[in-house]
């Protein structure tokens, strides 16, 4: 699922595939990648059929902080992760640098994400209880 492109005909084109189509029943999961340069793949598990164009989307849980952008996937991120531990590190400082603002890996802020969502699912409007024709 994802933006059509004439390179990936397989590809279903985001647009017309609705929350409602994937998670059909409690308990069935995707797999989620972002940014294909850095292989980011997310596991996310329904809790419920989404169902209603009355009820919005949420987070009920995860695990630490989003990894910043552009850090190079798994194992940049790890590289990171590494020198941030160790003051002492020769890549300490550049690290801390390019971060530009502290950076918490253990923490996962589910109220910020949720706002996020909802800016999101505000732009999209609604959920619809069945696919446009």
């Amino acid at each position: 699922i994802g933006m059509p492109d004439e390179e990936f005909p397989d590809v279903r084109n985001e647009e017309e595939v609705f929350v409602e189509d994937i998670f059909t029943q409690k308990g069935s999961t995707l797999i989620y990648e972002y940014d294909f340069g850095d292989t980011w793949e997310h596991r996310i598990r329904c809790e419920g059929p989404a169902r209603s164009t009355h009820e919005a989307l949420s987070i009920l849980d995860g695990q630490r902080a989003c990894p910043p952008e552009d850090c190079g996937g798994v194992p940049g991120y790890h590289h990171l992760l590494e020198c941030l531990s160790d003051p002492n590190d020769p890549e300490y400082e550049d690290m801390t640098e390019w971060l530009g603002s502290p950076f918490d890996p253990e923490a996962l802020d589910l109220e910020e994400a949720n706002a996020i969502l909802r800016e999101v699912q505000d732009g999209f409007g609604p959920l619809e209880t069945e696919p446009p024709d």
